[in-house]
């Protein structure tokens, strides 16, 4: 495995697979979130390879923090960073869900709560993995902390006479990251690039080497966290990544579930022959599980947490098969997810 660290040096956009019609739509939304496609498309592209992202995440270079989404049964008290815990309450026949679910999960609060919209540092996700308290302190603003938003203007070309067509303007937000944040991967193939091109515009990026790795810095809690579910035979799978659908795991039943808002998703798919590309064509579109959704189990055979761990641990495989993007062969990064603790 190769570890980089990648430096936006200017703007980034990054389309969310909805269609946009320049002419008929004269302003374009995006959604930032951890989106492996890009980055592997960018390797394949500048390097003629296929390869398969491992790791995907933020990383604070100031503070020396890798960057995680908060998990969405982590809230705040609107307004404010004060952090609100959440809990497992059994289902009755006076709670109405369209999930037939053992329980669901309560806040801690009667006051108005948002999810999402952060990131969790090394030392909070530490914490919330072993189901402790989490501090203030180790939470980030997606907006402010990590990103701004910058929205320019953009017109479609007659790439024939190489002019601009008539009532085709349009307004879009690019993404501008604090300096401080870059994005850290791992692929399974070295990049011998300073360089490469990301991202809608095909803006440049620059990507350095790097020995930092996650997996190092978790492991002296994988273990707390392995005996306290042993302990009480409870534990959650942590998305880091969106995938497509949530899993049976063998020796575990799933009873709750915590999951965001689906994203919509599209992209093109490259077709090569002799790592040359002859064709491409759109992908239909995919309803994504947010990066953030958590994912409850029963431990119902204690001889699989072993095996449970090996396979969700800090890696890409917490999807169904489904191509293009989530190939059991050769996973690209969807799907990556962590183990906490539960009660």
């Amino acid at each position: 495995m190769s570890r980089y660290l990648i430096t936006p040096i200017d703007v980034l956009i990054f389309g969310d697979g909805k269609p946009f019609n320049a002419g008929e739509q004269h302003s374009r939304e995006i959604s930032f979130f951890l989106n492996p496609v890009p980055f592997v498309s960018a390797f394949n592209k500048n390097t003629s390879l296929k390869t398969g992202l491992r790791f995907l995440s933020l990383y604070d270079e100031k503070n020396q923090n890798f960057l995680f989404p908060v998990p969405l049964d982590i809230g705040f008290e609107k307004d404010g960073k004060k952090v609100v815990n959440s809990f497992l309450r059994k289902t009755n026949e006076d709670f109405i869900s369209s999930e037939e679910l053992e329980f669901f999960v309560e806040f801690n609060t009667d006051k108005k709560m948002e999810v999402g919209g952060r990131y969790i540092n090394t030392e909070g996700l530490k914490s919330y993995l072993l189901n402790e308290k989490l501090e203030e302190k180790n939470v980030y603003n997606l907006f402010g902390d990590i990103i701004e938003k910058e929205i320019r203007t953009g017109i479609e070309i007659d790439r024939t006479t190489r002019t601009t067509k008539e009532k085709m303007l349009f307004f879009q937000p690019f993404i501008r990251f604090n300096e401080n944040i870059k994005f850290s991967v791992e692929f399974k193939q070295e990049v011998e690039k300073d360089f490469l091109t990301i991202g809608g515009e095909a803006k440049i990026v620059n990507i350095s080497t790097t020995e930092k790795s996650p997996t190092v810095l978790f492991e002296d809690v994988k273990e707390n966290i392995k005996r306290k579910i042993q302990e009480t035979g409870y534990f959650k799978i942590i998305l880091l990544t969106p995938t497509n659908y949530p899993l049976e795991i063998e020796g575990a039943k799933l009873i709750a579930q915590l999951t965001g808002k689906p994203i919509t998703f599209s992209g093109w798919y490259n077709i090569y022959e002799e790592d040359k590309k002859i064709d491409s064509f759109p992908t239909r579109l995919f309803k994504l599980i947010p990066e953030g959704s958590v994912f409850y189990y029963k431990l119902e055979n204690k001889t699989k947490l072993d095996e449970i761990f090996n396979n969700y641990w800090l890696k890409p495989n917490f999807y169904v098969h489904e191509l293009p993007y989530f190939d059991k062969s050769n996973p690209i990064g969807f799907g990556l997810t962590i183990i906490g603790a539960a009660v």
